[in-house]
């Protein structure tokens, strides 16, 4: 009977390891993020984490070419030329912002599930640097999943 529950419960932290190593890798860390090159803007899109909303996983579109999904938790950033970009979540019920980026410019687009009880969506908006840094750091790196 011992014998069973140790062989048990050595599965299970097992089976919780595995699961929780790849995040445990891709965790976020704007030390670890590539130096931005002169030419070029960054766009960064988080998602705290939070229970709330955690089923909702929209796509996430840079100018209508998908990076990526809505995943609680996490951070997705490209680098991209100056200009005018659209960062758009697909679904049922869509929400975007347009920003206009210069070259050495970095922008900050936050993702927070809408506290509406009739509205189940996500919702997109401008942060300012210092509440995204601040907030970034607890996040892994979305590299494109859900």
């Amino acid at each position: 009977m011992l014998w069973s529950v140790t062989r048990a419960a050595v599965w299970l932290a097992a089976l919780v390891f595995l699961r929780l190593a790849p995040a445990l890798a891709d965790e976020f860390n704007f030390f670890s993020t590539p130096v931005l090159q002169a030419d070029k803007a960054r766009i960064y899109i988080y998602r705290e984490a939070s229970s709330f909303g955690a089923r909702m996983r929209p796509p996430v579109m840079l100018n209508k070419e998908q990076v990526g999904y809505s995943v609680p938790g996490a951070v997705i950033f490209r680098d991209v030329l100056p200009g005018r970009w659209h960062v758009e979540l697909g679904g049922d019920t869509p929400s975007s912002v347009d920003l206009d980026l210069t070259a050495g410019q970095t922008a900050y687009v936050r993702m927070r599930p809408d506290p509406s009880l009739f509205q189940h969506r996500i919702q997109l908006s401008v942060a300012k640097q210092k509440d995204a840094v601040a907030a970034m750091n607890e996040l892994k790196l979305n590299t494109g999943g859900r």
